[in-house]
């Protein structure tokens, strides 16, 4: 296995692990036929197969096809789902945000650990899968001059 790979997944499994206590926190209020619900989790099952695909020779495209609609979903998350976390870590620190006299939150530690891994699993998880599209664009073209050398 290429260190490349190596790096690309240890970065998109470490976000993914990352997202989890969050999503684990707010499960008890998804329903299976709400937008939400599917918003939260289709990136990281999306990004596990496009991991999954990458480990095949024949798969790139599909797995470089996986991996955009798993960064796409991510950014999506990153900009639309990321405000209650970051709420919630402002009303604990309240240093780090200048706008923290509009903040009406109130949360424990444990809820600002939870909105704080959210945040940080979702820029490894894009970062990671940067690295993941730039490493397969790479081997499918490396392997298609090989091919095409070979006739």
């Amino acid at each position: 296995m290429p260190t490349n790979m190596i790096v690309d997944l240890v970065l998109c499994i470490l976000g993914i692990g990352l997202t989890i206590p969050q999503i684990v926190a707010i499960s008890s209020k998804f329903e299976v036929d709400s937008f939400n619900t599917w918003v939260q989790f289709l990136p990281q099952f999306i990004l596990i197969i496009a991991l999954i695909l990458k480990s095949f020779q024949k798969t790139a495209i599909a797995s470089l096809v996986f991996a955009g609609l798993a960064l796409l979903g991510t950014y999506f998350l990153l900009i639309f789902n990321s405000q209650d976390s970051s709420y919630v870590i402002c009303s604990k620190f309240s240093t780090i945000c200048a706008e923290l006299d509009d903040i009406s939150c109130s949360g424990n530690i444990l809820e600002t650990w939870e909105a704080l891994l959210y945040l940080v699993g979702l820029c490894f998880k894009v970062v990671g899968t940067t690295l993941l599209m730039i490493s397969t664009i790479s081997s499918y073209k490396s392997s298609k001059v090989a091919a095409d050398n070979l006739t």
